[in-house]
Protein backbone atom coordinates (compact mmCIF):
# COMPACT_ATOMS: atom_id res chain seq x y z
CA UNK A 1 0.00 0.00 0.00
CA UNK A 2 0.87 3.60 -0.53
CA UNK A 3 2.34 5.84 1.94
CA UNK A 4 -1.34 7.85 1.37
CA UNK A 5 -2.97 4.50 2.34
CA UNK A 6 -1.08 3.81 5.25
CA UNK A 7 -1.82 7.19 6.53
CA UNK A 8 -5.20 6.66 6.19
CA UNK A 9 -5.02 3.23 8.14
CA UNK A 10 -3.39 4.42 11.05
CA UNK A 11 -6.14 7.19 11.59
CA UNK A 12 -9.18 3.99 11.65
CA UNK A 13 -6.82 1.20 13.28
CA UNK A 14 -8.08 1.90 16.76
CA UNK A 15 -11.72 1.64 15.87
CA UNK A 16 -13.68 -1.58 16.39
CA UNK A 17 -15.05 -2.58 12.82
CA UNK A 18 -14.50 -4.14 9.65
CA UNK A 19 -12.03 -0.97 8.42
CA UNK A 20 -10.42 -0.71 11.95
CA UNK A 21 -9.85 -4.36 11.82
CA UNK A 22 -8.17 -4.35 8.58
CA UNK A 23 -6.24 -1.43 9.03
CA UNK A 24 -4.80 -2.79 11.83
CA UNK A 25 -3.92 -6.49 10.00
CA UNK A 26 -2.40 -3.99 7.51
CA UNK A 27 -0.43 -2.22 9.72
CA UNK A 28 0.77 -5.20 12.18
CA UNK A 29 -0.86 -4.33 15.19
CA UNK A 30 -3.46 -5.27 17.77
CA UNK A 31 -7.12 -4.60 17.09
CA UNK A 32 -8.48 -2.18 19.17
CA UNK A 33 -11.20 -4.58 20.86
CA UNK A 34 -12.37 -1.16 23.38
CA UNK A 35 -13.81 -3.44 25.92
CA UNK A 36 -15.83 -1.07 28.66
CA UNK A 37 -17.85 -2.75 31.03
CA UNK A 38 -21.29 -1.32 32.33
CA UNK A 39 -21.30 -0.94 36.11
CA UNK A 40 -23.96 -1.24 38.31
CA UNK A 41 -25.50 2.07 39.44
CA UNK A 42 -27.12 0.90 43.08
CA UNK A 43 -29.37 3.93 43.28
CA UNK A 44 -30.87 3.17 39.59
CA UNK A 45 -30.81 -0.18 39.76
CA UNK A 46 -33.58 0.13 43.10
CA UNK A 47 -35.56 2.52 41.26
CA UNK A 48 -35.47 0.00 38.42
CA UNK A 49 -36.78 -3.28 40.85
CA UNK A 50 -39.35 -0.80 41.95
CA UNK A 51 -41.09 0.43 38.59
CA UNK A 52 -44.51 -1.68 38.27
CA UNK A 53 -43.38 -2.15 34.76
CA UNK A 54 -40.26 -4.33 35.44
CA UNK A 55 -42.31 -6.23 38.16
CA UNK A 56 -44.85 -7.42 35.28
CA UNK A 57 -42.11 -8.10 32.96
CA UNK A 58 -40.60 -10.59 35.30
CA UNK A 59 -44.02 -11.88 36.06
CA UNK A 60 -44.86 -12.68 32.57
CA UNK A 61 -41.31 -14.47 32.13
CA UNK A 62 -41.64 -16.69 35.01
CA UNK A 63 -45.16 -17.42 33.49
CA UNK A 64 -43.88 -18.28 30.19
CA UNK A 65 -45.45 -14.93 28.31
CA UNK A 66 -41.96 -14.21 26.38
CA UNK A 67 -44.31 -11.34 23.76
CA UNK A 68 -46.19 -9.60 26.75
CA UNK A 69 -42.59 -9.36 28.48
CA UNK A 70 -41.40 -7.88 25.14
CA UNK A 71 -44.10 -5.57 24.42
CA UNK A 72 -43.98 -4.40 28.06
CA UNK A 73 -40.57 -4.01 27.96
CA UNK A 74 -40.43 -2.30 24.77
CA UNK A 75 -42.86 0.42 26.22
CA UNK A 76 -40.66 0.85 28.98
CA UNK A 77 -38.05 1.47 27.65
CA UNK A 78 -38.81 4.01 25.43
CA UNK A 79 -39.09 6.34 28.36
CA UNK A 80 -35.39 5.61 29.69
CA UNK A 81 -32.38 7.60 29.52
CA UNK A 82 -29.13 6.23 28.72
CA UNK A 83 -27.99 5.40 32.39
CA UNK A 84 -31.38 3.98 32.89
CA UNK A 85 -30.88 2.10 29.39
CA UNK A 86 -27.76 0.43 30.58
CA UNK A 87 -29.10 -0.36 33.93
CA UNK A 88 -32.24 -2.24 32.44
CA UNK A 89 -29.41 -4.07 30.22
CA UNK A 90 -27.62 -4.98 32.84
CA UNK A 91 -31.22 -6.01 35.17
CA UNK A 92 -31.92 -8.09 31.39
CA UNK A 93 -28.58 -9.78 31.29
CA UNK A 94 -29.35 -11.14 35.09
CA UNK A 95 -32.66 -12.66 33.27
CA UNK A 96 -30.34 -14.42 31.01
CA UNK A 97 -32.57 -11.98 28.73
CA UNK A 98 -29.57 -11.74 26.03
CA UNK A 99 -31.35 -10.21 22.83
CA UNK A 100 -33.23 -7.84 24.90
CA UNK A 101 -29.97 -6.79 26.11
CA UNK A 102 -28.83 -6.32 22.91
CA UNK A 103 -31.62 -4.17 22.02
CA UNK A 104 -31.78 -2.12 24.93
CA UNK A 105 -28.04 -1.61 24.69
CA UNK A 106 -28.54 -0.35 21.14
CA UNK A 107 -31.30 2.16 22.13
CA UNK A 108 -28.88 3.51 24.07
CA UNK A 109 -25.79 3.63 21.78
CA UNK A 110 -23.79 1.77 24.67
CA UNK A 111 -21.55 -0.51 22.50
CA UNK A 112 -18.56 -1.17 24.54
CA UNK A 113 -19.67 -3.87 26.98
CA UNK A 114 -18.38 -6.34 24.28
CA UNK A 115 -19.69 -9.22 27.01
CA UNK A 116 -23.30 -7.86 27.04
CA UNK A 117 -23.28 -7.33 23.33
CA UNK A 118 -22.04 -10.06 22.09
CA UNK A 119 -23.21 -13.11 24.24
CA UNK A 120 -22.91 -16.69 23.91
CA UNK A 121 -26.08 -18.39 23.62
CA UNK A 122 -26.73 -21.83 22.54
CA UNK A 123 -23.10 -22.73 23.01
CA UNK A 124 -22.97 -26.19 23.34
CA UNK A 125 -25.82 -26.80 20.14
CA UNK A 126 -23.96 -24.63 18.02
CA UNK A 127 -20.38 -25.58 18.79
CA UNK A 128 -21.73 -29.64 17.96
CA UNK A 129 -23.13 -28.23 14.86
CA UNK A 130 -19.93 -26.37 13.84
CA UNK A 131 -17.58 -28.97 14.89
CA UNK A 132 -19.67 -31.34 12.55
CA UNK A 133 -19.70 -29.50 9.32
CA UNK A 134 -16.06 -28.08 10.46
CA UNK A 135 -17.47 -24.39 10.05
CA UNK A 136 -15.73 -21.76 12.14
CA UNK A 137 -17.23 -20.65 15.47
CA UNK A 138 -16.71 -17.61 15.55
CA UNK A 139 -18.23 -16.76 11.80
CA UNK A 140 -21.22 -18.89 13.47
CA UNK A 141 -21.68 -16.73 16.03
CA UNK A 142 -21.20 -13.72 14.11
CA UNK A 143 -23.72 -14.96 11.79
CA UNK A 144 -26.65 -16.01 14.32
CA UNK A 145 -25.78 -12.41 16.09
CA UNK A 146 -26.30 -10.59 12.93
CA UNK A 147 -29.40 -12.73 11.85
CA UNK A 148 -31.40 -12.59 15.20
CA UNK A 149 -29.64 -11.28 17.75
CA UNK A 150 -30.15 -14.38 19.28
CA UNK A 151 -33.96 -14.16 19.45
CA UNK A 152 -35.34 -18.17 18.90
CA UNK A 153 -38.77 -16.55 17.77
CA UNK A 154 -37.43 -14.52 15.37
CA UNK A 155 -39.45 -13.62 12.28
CA UNK A 156 -37.98 -10.90 9.08
CA UNK A 157 -40.41 -8.75 7.08
CA UNK A 158 -39.10 -11.20 3.81
CA UNK A 159 -40.72 -14.56 6.06
CA UNK A 160 -37.04 -16.04 7.75
CA UNK A 161 -37.28 -17.63 10.60
CA UNK A 162 -35.86 -18.33 13.76
CA UNK A 163 -31.92 -18.08 15.01
CA UNK A 164 -30.43 -18.52 12.38
CA UNK A 165 -32.86 -16.94 10.03
CA UNK A 166 -34.13 -19.46 7.36
CA UNK A 167 -36.52 -19.17 4.72
CA UNK A 168 -39.39 -21.71 5.17
CA UNK A 169 -38.33 -22.87 1.56
CA UNK A 170 -34.77 -23.20 2.59
CA UNK A 171 -35.42 -25.31 5.46
CA UNK A 172 -37.54 -27.50 3.56
CA UNK A 173 -34.59 -28.17 0.97
CA UNK A 174 -32.22 -28.73 4.34
CA UNK A 175 -34.56 -30.88 6.06
CA UNK A 176 -35.26 -33.25 3.14
CA UNK A 177 -31.08 -33.24 2.77
CA UNK A 178 -30.53 -33.73 5.92
CA UNK A 179 -32.94 -37.13 5.61
CA UNK A 180 -35.94 -35.57 8.23
CA UNK A 181 -39.36 -37.43 7.70
CA UNK A 182 -41.42 -34.32 8.79
CA UNK A 183 -40.91 -30.73 8.34
CA UNK A 184 -42.98 -27.54 8.85
CA UNK A 185 -42.00 -23.95 8.77
CA UNK A 186 -42.77 -23.75 12.70
CA UNK A 187 -39.95 -26.16 13.33
CA UNK A 188 -37.72 -22.87 12.98
CA UNK A 189 -38.88 -21.39 15.31
CA UNK A 190 -37.12 -24.05 17.80
CA UNK A 191 -33.81 -23.87 18.57
CA UNK A 192 -32.92 -27.63 18.38
CA UNK A 193 -34.62 -27.73 14.54
CA UNK A 194 -33.22 -24.16 13.32
CA UNK A 195 -29.50 -25.00 14.40
CA UNK A 196 -29.31 -28.17 12.26
CA UNK A 197 -30.94 -27.18 9.51
CA UNK A 198 -28.92 -23.95 9.48
CA UNK A 199 -25.79 -25.22 10.29
CA UNK A 200 -25.94 -27.51 7.10
CA UNK A 201 -27.50 -24.56 4.95
CA UNK A 202 -24.69 -22.71 5.69
CA UNK A 203 -22.11 -25.69 5.28
CA UNK A 204 -23.65 -25.89 2.14
CA UNK A 205 -23.16 -22.75 0.53
CA UNK A 206 -19.29 -22.99 2.15
CA UNK A 207 -18.70 -26.23 -0.30
CA UNK A 208 -20.61 -24.43 -2.91
CA UNK A 209 -18.11 -22.00 -3.28
CA UNK A 210 -15.02 -23.90 -2.67
CA UNK A 211 -14.37 -23.41 0.97
CA UNK A 212 -14.52 -19.12 0.30
CA UNK A 213 -16.00 -17.53 3.50
CA UNK A 214 -16.80 -14.24 1.90
CA UNK A 215 -18.83 -15.80 -0.94
CA UNK A 216 -20.52 -18.34 1.37
CA UNK A 217 -21.31 -14.94 3.99
CA UNK A 218 -22.85 -13.77 0.47
CA UNK A 219 -24.78 -16.42 -0.29
CA UNK A 220 -26.18 -17.16 2.67
CA UNK A 221 -28.18 -13.49 2.73
CA UNK A 222 -28.74 -12.86 -0.61
CA UNK A 223 -28.82 -16.13 -2.06
CA UNK A 224 -26.18 -17.62 -4.33
CA UNK A 225 -27.46 -17.19 -7.91
CA UNK A 226 -27.01 -13.92 -7.20
CA UNK A 227 -23.46 -14.27 -5.81
CA UNK A 228 -22.46 -16.48 -9.05
CA UNK A 229 -23.89 -13.44 -10.97
CA UNK A 230 -21.16 -11.29 -9.08
CA UNK A 231 -18.41 -13.03 -9.65
CA UNK A 232 -15.54 -11.56 -11.40
CA UNK A 233 -15.92 -13.23 -15.33
CA UNK A 234 -12.44 -14.01 -15.67
CA UNK A 235 -9.28 -14.43 -13.33
CA UNK A 236 -9.63 -13.17 -10.02
CA UNK A 237 -10.42 -10.47 -7.58
CA UNK A 238 -8.96 -9.21 -4.09
CA UNK A 239 -11.53 -10.00 -1.79
CA UNK A 240 -11.43 -6.44 -0.35
CA UNK A 241 -12.17 -5.23 -4.02
CA UNK A 242 -15.22 -7.71 -4.46
CA UNK A 243 -16.99 -7.06 -1.08
CA UNK A 244 -17.18 -2.96 -1.77
CA UNK A 245 -18.58 -4.10 -5.09
CA UNK A 246 -21.45 -6.16 -4.12
CA UNK A 247 -24.09 -4.20 -5.78
CA UNK A 248 -26.61 -5.13 -2.73
CA UNK A 249 -26.17 -2.25 0.26
CA UNK A 250 -27.66 -5.12 2.98
CA UNK A 251 -25.67 -7.69 1.54
CA UNK A 252 -22.08 -5.45 1.63
CA UNK A 253 -22.49 -4.41 5.18
CA UNK A 254 -23.79 -7.72 6.45
CA UNK A 255 -20.57 -9.29 4.89
CA UNK A 256 -18.39 -6.84 6.76
CA UNK A 257 -20.28 -6.94 9.78
CA UNK A 258 -20.03 -10.54 9.88
CA UNK A 259 -16.19 -10.39 9.56
CA UNK A 260 -15.85 -8.14 12.17
CA UNK A 261 -18.19 -9.60 14.69
CA UNK A 262 -16.10 -13.02 13.77
CA UNK A 263 -13.26 -11.23 15.21
CA UNK A 264 -14.71 -10.11 18.42
CA UNK A 265 -16.25 -13.73 19.05
CA UNK A 266 -12.41 -14.94 19.00
CA UNK A 267 -12.14 -12.37 21.43
CA UNK A 268 -15.03 -13.91 23.40
CA UNK A 269 -14.01 -17.51 23.26
CA UNK A 270 -10.17 -16.38 24.56
CA UNK A 271 -8.68 -17.57 21.70
CA UNK A 272 -6.38 -16.80 19.20
CA UNK A 273 -7.67 -13.63 17.49
CA UNK A 274 -7.80 -14.40 13.39
CA UNK A 275 -6.69 -11.65 11.52
CA UNK A 276 -9.75 -10.13 9.29
CA UNK A 277 -8.27 -10.97 6.55
CA UNK A 278 -7.31 -14.01 7.31
CA UNK A 279 -10.99 -14.91 6.55
CA UNK A 280 -11.07 -13.01 3.14
CA UNK A 281 -9.71 -15.28 0.43
CA UNK A 282 -9.47 -13.90 -3.05
CA UNK A 283 -12.63 -14.33 -5.12
CA UNK A 284 -12.37 -15.69 -8.36
CA UNK A 285 -14.57 -16.79 -11.69
CA UNK A 286 -15.98 -20.37 -12.26
CA UNK A 287 -13.83 -22.80 -13.32
CA UNK A 288 -14.88 -25.91 -15.87
CA UNK A 289 -16.70 -27.97 -12.94
CA UNK A 290 -18.68 -24.53 -12.12
CA UNK A 291 -17.03 -24.00 -8.54
CA UNK A 292 -14.74 -21.16 -7.50
CA UNK A 293 -11.15 -22.01 -8.35
CA UNK A 294 -8.08 -21.47 -6.25
CA UNK A 295 -6.75 -18.40 -7.80
CA UNK A 296 -4.53 -15.99 -5.95
CA UNK A 297 -4.67 -12.32 -6.25
CA UNK A 298 -2.58 -9.98 -4.40
CA UNK A 299 -4.90 -7.76 -1.84
CA UNK A 300 -5.85 -4.65 -3.18
CA UNK A 301 -5.13 -5.09 -6.69
CA UNK A 302 -7.62 -6.63 -9.27
CA UNK A 303 -6.54 -9.29 -12.05
CA UNK A 304 -9.59 -9.59 -14.53
CA UNK A 305 -7.56 -10.98 -17.70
Amino acid sequence: YSFETNQAFNKIVNERDYYGFFAADNLNTDYGFNHSPIQSTKSISQELHKMPAILRVQEFLEIGQQHSAIREWQWLIKRFDKEQLEQAALLASKWNWNDRVIITLGYSKSYDDLILRFPLNYEKKLQWYSNKYNLDLSWVFALVRTESAFIETARSPAGALGLMQVMPATGKMTAKRLGWKKFSPKMLLQADKNIPIGSAYLKQMLDRFNGNLILATAAYNAGPNRVIKWLPNNGCMAADVWIEQIPFTETRQYVKRILYYANIYDWRFAQKIVPIDNRMASVSSLNDNGLVSSLNCNRGMVSLN
